[in-house]
């Protein structure tokens, strides 16, 4: 799991599309992304499949 964003100060300016808030998935043997979530706001501190 990778988790985009931006600097702490900039985020309150800035909307979710703007940020890049996002979670991406990728295969750990191909590394192709195979899945996104958009609109994550937020650290990721725990995944649960």
């Amino acid at each position: 799991v990778l988790g985009g964003g931006q600097e702490a100060m900039d985020v309150t300016t800035s909307s979710t599309k703007q940020g890049k808030f996002e979670a991406k998935f990728y295969h750990l043997v191909f590394e192709e992304e195979f899945a996104r979530v958009k609109g994550h706001f937020g650290p990721i501190n725990n995944v649960r499949f």
